[in-house]
């Protein structure tokens, strides 16, 4: 009885997740104006509904590199959903379509037809700090 309760304990402590850093490199942002929006999503559901992501982390645009860090993720699957908020109005505007007119991006470089692309065409898995690149579309 001791010895299971003695593996429960240690075993409770050595599960622990080590946060992870996700690299997102981006080589083809057109300007230096305004911020570049990163969406993380860990809910299929959510994906990619403004305002429902797991995390959004903004960067300038003119950062050397074009490379953005975000840090202390949990491994798990994500999905990422990219604007260039040129204007810095805070959101990514749409013509009368719906179909953004700032530059857009997808984990997983997908092109969206038509539609919206879902969670399952955008997952990444994420196990330890990862580099992923993302090209936008304008």
């Amino acid at each position: 009885m001791v010895q299971v309760f003695l593996f429960y304990l240690v075993s409770m402590f050595s599960i622990k997740e080590t946060p992870c850093d996700l690299l997102v490199t981006i080589p083809n942002i057109k300007g230096k104006q305004g911020n570049i929006v990163i969406g993380v999503y860990n809910d299929r559901e959510k994906f990619p509904k403004v305002g429902m992501q797991y995390r959004e982390v903004r960067f300038p645009a003119s950062t050397a590199g074009s490379t953005f860090r975000i840090e202390d993720l949990n491994p798990g699957t994500y999905a990422l959903g990219i604007y260039h908020d040129t204007n810095t109005d805070g959101i990514c505007n749409t013509n009368f379509l719906g179909v953004p007119r700032e530059g857009y991006g997808f984990s997983n470089n997908i092109k969206p037809v038509l539609k919206a692309p879902s969670f399952e065409e955008c997952k990444i898995k994420l196990t330890g700090d990862m580099k992923l690149t993302v090209q936008l579309i304008y």
